[in-house]
């Protein structure tokens, strides 16, 4: 058997002497060192080694020691990694509060002696794997199968070696939006029940063990062929893919899957970091897949990373653009309103579309400033269209989850009002189910003073989420938006046909308007006339054009 390897130290700090001086003591300690100058440079090393522990100094050039914290926290693999703060001066109470508020685990204060470093890394090691075996066991009605994380090392340690080892992670997607809409207990739950899948494709070729976050599972196994290790990919796949009811809903989740065919002279750790490197390839091109791993994927990694400081230098430097797409009255065939579409102008790659952005925005918080200026810049765009004789046209904006679930939301949106002098009862806010399935009470109360403002309040991708009729009910809601893909299946069959006339006669009886979204064809809009639709936009009347070529637009618009 190989011998243990030893753990992994990342030192973040400006001085070079600092973080020699660090260096020398834990080698002498039997760790392995990683050493980092910036904030930056240390979050890609994280991402890039999988450190076991952090010290990272408080103060640093490019960035502040918290703002390290939270990235590396953002990431699900990196939530209980043991983070140590050090500081050079006093630092208030307050500051204090707040690393731990962050998840920092402890602070050094310099001068600190070499016993007293030693020890705190000792510490809190010893702790974040007692902490890792009591999430492994949390529950007792885990499948018998399902081993621990502890165990998967070991036993990698003592198989790695042979020939045709194969490490599969598998991770579900989406899991946080589930946490999100049914809780921690009930996400916990569902988790279980997908897991006991896995007892009808265990055997002795694999073996079965937690992953080291809720919802990630591990799988070893020995394949002699390529094929082999794709195929089990793709059972993996379809053992979550398949239908699961739980309470009221009828769940369809998918996973992704990395793959990586062992190298007999890798470290067990760089081989779970590979496997996870191109768990994440996955799952960063939209997930529900498997991909193997190559030996170029840690540019994937960095990925992410790279865009975060796009979108910095993008909000710093104005880059951003809205394009409006018209909405049309399907009775009259007048454009009564525009939805405002965010678009990156970056001043080397060109025009670039939200699906490059989004999420990654979402991830690492940089979502709210954004959806602020969207709003502010398209507040004061129709303010202008109305000056200039355009003076019944509505502005949709769509808000994200997060920013809507900040403290200040309403507030903001009564200041961008004000700021603008614009009439709340031209916007319109668009959320999406997902918003909506969680903390009822404090939702309402913010809806209904969206209301008050005058403020139009529209569902989005309606019947995608966890559809549930009681927020119907409960929320005052004015209209209704018919996801794309229901608009462009209509005409598939007779039961894609039946589905957005049951959503617009439902809404309807609501007291709500529909708009249908993504209309592409003249026979999808004639259905939908037909049915009674209120409202439609799609590429059939006009893709999402930029505020001239809208102007254009409107003066030019001949009723469908």
């Amino acid at each position: 058997m190989a011998p243990s390897s030893p753990q992994r130290i990342l030192v973040i700090d400006d001085s070079f002497s600092i973080r020699k001086l660090l260096s020398k003591i834990l080698q002498l300690h039997h760790y392995e060192v990683l050493a980092a100058a910036t904030a930056e440079e240390g979050i890609k090393l994280a991402l890039e080694q999988a450190p076991d522990l952090v010290i990272c100094d408080v103060n640093l050039p490019d960035h502040d020691g918290y703002y390290v914290l939270e990235r590396l926290r953002e990431n699900e693999h990196y939530h209980f990694l043991p983070f140590i703060f050090v500081s050079g001066e006093a630092i208030e109470r307050q500051d204090v509060r707040k690393g731990m508020t962050h998840g920092a685990d402890d602070y050094l204060f310099k001068p600190f002696t070499p016993g007293e470093l030693v020890e705190a890394v000792d510490t809190r090691l010893k702790r974040h794997a007692l902490l890792q075996n009591k999430i492994t066991r949390k529950s007792a009605s885990a499948p018998l199968f399902l081993q621990s994380y502890a165990r998967l090392e070991a036993d990698l340690q003592s198989t790695i070696e042979e020939p045709g080892q194969v490490l599969f992670s598998l991770d579900i997607d989406r899991f946080k939006r589930l946490n999100d809409v049914l809780g921690f207990k009930n996400a916990d739950e569902v988790l279980h029940k997908l897991m006991y899948r896995f007892e009808a494709i265990v055997d002795h070729q694999y073996q079965f063990y937690h992953g080291v976050h809720v919802g990630q599972m591990i799988v070893l196994g020995n394949e002699a062929e390529l094929e082999s290790a794709q195929e089990m990919a793709r059972k993996l796949m379809h053992t979550i893919s398949e239908p699961l009811d739980f309470q009221t809903y009828q769940l369809h989740l998918t996973c992704s899957v990395g793959i990586y065919i062992c190298d007999p002279n890798c470290r067990p750790p760089d081989a779970l970091k590979r496997a996870n490197i191109a768990l994440n390839q996955a799952k960063q091109q939209g997930g529900n897949m498997f991909t193997l791993y190559q030996q170029d994927m840690h540019t994937t990694v960095t990925r992410k990373l790279t865009w975060e400081n796009e979108l910095h230098q993008a909000i710093t430097h104005r880059w951003f653009v809205l394009h409006y797409q018209p909405q049309i009255d399907l009775i009259s065939g007048e454009v009564t309103g525009v939805e405002a579409l965010i678009r990156m102008q970056h001043p080397e790659l060109g025009l670039i579309y939200p699906g490059e952005f989004i999420q990654i925005a979402e991830e690492s918080g940089l979502i709210a400033p954004m959806g602020d200026w969207c709003l502010r810049a398209a507040c004061k765009q129709i303010k202008e269209w109305h000056a200039k004789g355009f003076s019944e046209l509505r502005m949709s904006v769509n808000v994200s989850v997060l920013q809507f679930k900040t403290t200040r939301f309403v507030s903001r949106i009564a200041e961008i009002l004000k700021e603008a002098d614009l009439d709340g009862r031209f916007l319109e806010i668009e959320l999406t189910e997902s918003a909506l399935v969680s903390d009822l009470q404090s939702i309402q109360s913010d809806l209904e003073k969206l209301h008050e403002l005058n403020v139009t309040l529209a569902i989005d991708d309606f019947g995608t989420g966890y559809s549930s009729l009681s927020y119907l009910r409960h929320l005052p809601f004015d209209l209704l938006k018919i996801d794309q893909s229901f608009v462009r299946s209509m005409t598939d069959s007779s039961a894609s046909l039946a589905i957005p006339k049951a959503i617009i006669d439902m809404g309807h009886s609501m007291g709500l308007e529909i708009l249908a979204e993504g209309i592409e064809t003249k026979e999808q809009l004639m259905l939908l006339k037909s049915y009674g639709c209120d409202l439609g936009q799609g590429y059939y009347m006009s893709k999402p054009i930029p505020a001239d070529a809208l102007e254009a637009f409107l003066n030019e618009r001949a009723p469908v």
